[in-house]
């Protein structure tokens, strides 16, 4: 029995012979793409690091710091709420939480659509598809390729941080959380290769699951619309004037007929 043989029956029909080999190459290729990858997001997790330890030295200043970026409503939609402020490295991982996650995701997308769909459309993947290179090969070799640029970047991340005096617990949990982010959006570009014909688009369809901040809502989960015109100027006045009936029957007249100059759709409600 021959080494391919045994390939074909290990590999659940030969489906994934050759995964070896095409994770060797991919990771040749991308010998410069990756480490640079993993030195700036790296370098973004330490320098934020430092650069909190050197505002915030003191309990004090963290615990008011963290209290105030709660208080702002942009912040908190870019960054989330700050939990915790009692460390640099909890104010750090809630700095770089979302930011990082979604670098990272991006990391991957670029790495499995690169090994998947770009090879198919330059014709590589056809040369490579003539030997001995199962039909599920190329697709596990990127999506092995990510997971390893997203392990490294994990244990990189998790040295660093416990070098600079965080605890190891929590530098380990923000390494892996980056990493499980990669994995995830790993996995997405995987689904959107397969599905497109372009390598562009299954990029701009995976990206598109990358977070992004949201827009504010008010209680009860409704989003926060901007009101233009009359409703606006209504909006500016006491309640008092709000509620006066003559003001409140003119407004709602004028809001019907659609007639101000905000140009508000008939119907409109004040």
């Amino acid at each position: 029995m021959s080494a391919t043989d045994v390939g074909v029956r290990v590999g659940s029909g030969g489906s994934v012979t050759g995964t070896g080999v095409l994770t060797r190459l991919a990771l040749r290729r991308d010998r410069i793409m990756i480490p640079v990858w993993v030195y700036a997001l790296t370098a973004a997790v330490l320098s934020t690091c430092l650069s909190l330890g050197t505002l915030y030295g003191t309990l004090k200043e963290r615990t008011d710091f963290a209290r105030s970026m709660n208080v702002n409503s942009s912040l908190r939609a870019l960054y989330g709420p700050a939990f915790s402020g009692e460390s640099i490295g909890a104010l750090t991982a809630w700095r770089m939480g979302c930011i990082g996650a979604a670098l990272t995701g991006l990391m991957s997308i670029l790495i499995v659509v690169r090994h998947t769909r770009e090879e198919e459309e330059s014709g590589r993947q056809e040369l490579l598809s003539s030997g001995v290179v199962g039909r599920r090969a190329p697709l596990t070799a990127g999506l092995l390729t990510a997971l390893t640029a997203s392990a490294a970047l994990a244990l990189i991340v998790a040295t660093a941080l416990s070098v600079l005096g965080q605890s190891v617990a929590g530098s380990a949990a923000l390494g892996l959380a980056l990493a499980g982010s990669g994995l995830m959006f790993a996995g997405v570009a995987a689904v959107t290769a397969q599905l497109t014909a372009s390598a562009r688009v299954a990029k701009g369809l995976a990206g598109a699951r990358v977070p992004a901040p949201r827009r504010r809502r008010r209680g009860g989960g409704r989003r926060v619309t901007p009101r233009v015109g009359l409703a606006a100027r209504l909006d500016r006045e006491p309640p008092a004037v709000r509620r006066g009936p003559v003001v409140g029957a003119r407004a709602r007249r004028r809001l019907h007929r659609g007639d101000d100059r905000g140009r508000l759709r008939p119907g409109g409600e004040t």
